[in-house]
């Protein structure tokens, strides 16, 4: 698609009229008016036409769903064929958790950065299967060692799961480095970029990815309840469905016997959540309406390194990660002095700027750094100088002295 010269903050803006300064977008991020209007239009035609109704079916039956999957697979550079709809991302990475097929003698490597949704279901794995599970350190200021890794992963590692963009410290991770060992050692690599598709380019082939989890709520800007899961064709068939139904195999009633389907729809959990799909493939096609993702990933790099730069001046502020917006992607954290970061937060939440103030699930990150909370900024392209300004004024005049 050619996206050229359409990124009108303006105009984004006047999509977007909320009322707080807005910095909470990896927790969830506010929707254009355009995903609204879209999910508005479908209920009013249901109302209309019934919801099994053949109207509906036509428009809103198969596919439909299946022609949704196309703007998202383009998103990613995979095909639609390997995109499975999802409740959100920690659904997609407990359908791969799940359904992986993984041997007592093999192991999983996970890395100390990752977040609860990303750790547990594989720690689950050594409770209910006797699979070791390996943990890779991690460095200042906030990436993964990959010496470490190196050591970690071997010929008997199944699956290595790395979080893009730990929740609590914004640093990419060096997520090619990492898939390039994995696949040296035949094992698989599985990406949980729920907090960087939308925020910043990631392309599955270029990563050489075998299979992603996204969200739909965060910087897809798509509603709640949404989310999809990658899988590389060629290991659809090797993953169990977690969800068995009308639609994810052939039921043989006869010979009593069911299979799982050949084809990504082995991961459907039944009747599709039609609505919210209408909302995250307008979000999705919004992405491309504004100037496609290298733009927002232009935009989001500005407004870091401007949030950054100018917070390092506030005396006694701790900045968590990297002291420059190199290798960060939209999301600081820190603390203010010895203050409480919960009541920082409240002192923000009270002047109308919504973020956040937690361990955020990411207990490695914390013990890194010595701290059992954060405060959060997590900006997206819609977010202004401006608003970063106003932050910026409420956390020089606090009178925690």
């Amino acid at each position: 698609m050619n996206s050229k010269n359409k990124f009108d903050i303006n105009k984004i803006r006047s999509d977007t009229p909320c009322r707080n300064t807005y910095m909470d977008n990896a927790g969830a991020s506010v929707p254009p008016l355009t995903v609204t209007k879209a999910i508005e239009k479908y209920y009013r035609e249901i109302v209309e036409h019934g919801p099994k109704s053949n109207w509906v079916r036509e428009h809103y039956g198969a596919s439909f769903i299946n022609d949704a999957k196309k703007p998202i697979a383009e998103l990613i550079n995979a095909n639609p064929e390997e995109i499975a709809f999802t409740l959100n991302g920690s659904d997609a990475i407990s359908i791969l958790a799940n359904g992986i097929n993984i041997k007592r003698s093999e192991n999983i490597v996970i890395s100390e950065l990752g977040f609860i949704c990303n750790t547990i279901p594989w720690l689950r794995l050594r409770e209910t299967h006797g699979i070791e599970v390996r943990i890779v350190k991690a460095n200042k200021p906030g990436f993964v060692d990959i010496d470490n890794l190196q050591k970690q992963v071997d010929h008997n590692t199944k699956i290595v799961a790395i979080d893009h963009m730990p929740p609590n410290l914004g640093t990419l991770q060096p997520v090619k480095e990492i898939s390039e060992i994995t696949h040296e050692r035949k094992s698989l690599f599985f990406l949980n970029a729920c907090n960087t598709v939308g925020l910043v380019n990631v392309d599955v082939h270029d990563i050489d990815c075998d299979f992603m989890a996204v969200t739909g709520r965060k910087y897809l800007r798509g509603p709640s309840g949404t989310g999809f899961l990658y899988v590389k064709k060629r290991h659809i068939s090797n993953i169990k469905s977690s969800y068995l139904g009308w639609k994810t195999g052939i039921w043989d009633w006869n010979n009593d016997v069911y299979e799982d389907s050949e084809t990504i729809d082995r991961f459907s959990t039944g009747e599709p959540n039609t609505p919210g799909i209408v909302g995250l493939l307008r979000a999705v096609e919004y992405i491309q309406d504004i100037g496609g993702i290298s733009e927002i990933d232009q935009r989001v790099f500005f407004l870091t390194e401007y949030l950054v730069e100018n917070l390092k001046s506030i005396p006694n502020i701790k900045i968590y990660g990297p002291e420059s917006a190199n290798g960060r992607a939209g999301l600081v954290t820190f603390n203010l002095g010895d203050l409480p970061s919960s009541k920082l937060c409240q002192y923000l939440n009270r002047n109308n700027v919504v973020v956040q103030a937690s361990h955020f699930f990411c207990p490695g990150t914390l013990k890194m750094f010595g701290t059992e909370s954060v405060v959060r900024i997590a900006l997206h392209y819609w977010n202004t100088k401006e608003e970063i300004d106003k932050v910026l004024d409420l956390l020089d005049s606090y009178p925690y002295k």
